[in-house]
C-alpha cells in the first residue's frame, strides 16, 4: 500500500505549521503513546458521561493538559472527538483516506461517541441536569437556618 520510507509515505500530506507530518509519521511508526492513551481516555469518558462539560471537569481533576500546556476546554474535547486521525485515517482535501498508521480508537467507540454527538446538545444537557440530585425545599430552608 505505502512505501516503508517515512519521508516518501508522508510527502503528499500538507503541513499546517504545527508539525502534522511529524505527528502522522510518529503515529505510523509507534510514537505518541501518552497522547494516544489520552485520546482513548477522552473517547471513553465521553461515551460514559455523555457530557462534554463533565468530561472536561474530569480531565481537569486528573491534571491532563493539551499539547500547548493548557487545561482542557469543551472546544478541545470536541476537536479530539472529531479527529479522524485517531480512527486510523488521513484527511486530504476534505476526504478521508486509509492511513498508514493503526487506529488509536476502536471503530465501536468512535461510532458510540458520534452517535451521542448527533443528539442535540440541549437534550444531552437536560439529561445531565436530570441526573444531578437537587435539594428539596425542606433541605434548603434547613441549610439557610
Amino acid at each position: 500500500m505505502f512505501p516503508v520510507n517515512a519521508r516518501s509515505v508522508f510527502c503528499w500530506l500538507p503541513c499546517d505549521g504545527f508539525g502534522s507530518r511529524r505527528a502522522l509519521r510518529a503515529l505510523a511508526f509507534g510514537g505518541f503513546g501518552l497522547e494516544a492513551a489520552l485520546a482513548r481516555r477522552i473517547f471513553d469518558g465521553f461515551v460514559d458521561t455523555e457530557s462534554g462539560t463533565k468530561l472536561v471537569a474530569m480531565l481537569r481533576a486528573e491534571g491532563h493538559l493539551t499539547k500547548r500546556g493548557r487545561a482542557f476546554t469543551k472546544s478541545d474535547v470536541y476537536r479530539v472527538l472529531s479527529n479522524r486521525t485517531d480512527l486510523g485515517e488521513a484527511m486530504l482535501k476534505g476526504k478521508s483516506h486509509p492511513g498508514a498508521h493503526a487506529a488509536i480508537v476502536p471503530q465501536a467507540i468512535w461510532n458510540a461517541a458520534h452517535a451521542l454527538l448527533t443528539i442535540s446538545p440541549r437534550t444531552r444537557a437536560n439529561r445531565t441536569r436530570c441526573q444531578t440530585p437537587s435539594l428539596r425545599p425542606a433541605e434548603v430552608t434547613r441549610a439557610a437556618a
